[in-house]
């Protein structure tokens, strides 16, 4: 819930929070504990590149310009 919150929502809530729903079953480390776990297994990508990424990059980025010879043709 920590991460799909940090995510999601603007203003996420702090950890102390989900300890304090979870009736301090978990302790603040053990929930950023895990917040790391699970972002290690993912290797940090929580989300797939859409079209709009590749167009934002391609905007982005100088294109190249034709710097042929014309002795060279």
């Amino acid at each position: 819930m920590l991460i799909a919150s940090k995510y999601e929502e603007i203003y996420a809530p702090q950890v102390d929070e989900f300890c304090y729903i979870t009736d301090n079953t978990y302790r603040r480390e053990d929930v950023l504990a895990m917040e790391r776990t699970v972002l290690d297994a993912l290797n940090f990508e929580l989300t797939q590149p859409t079209t709009k990424t590749f167009l934002r990059r391609y905007t982005l980025h100088p294109k190249p310009t034709n710097t042929l010879n014309p002795e060279a043709l």
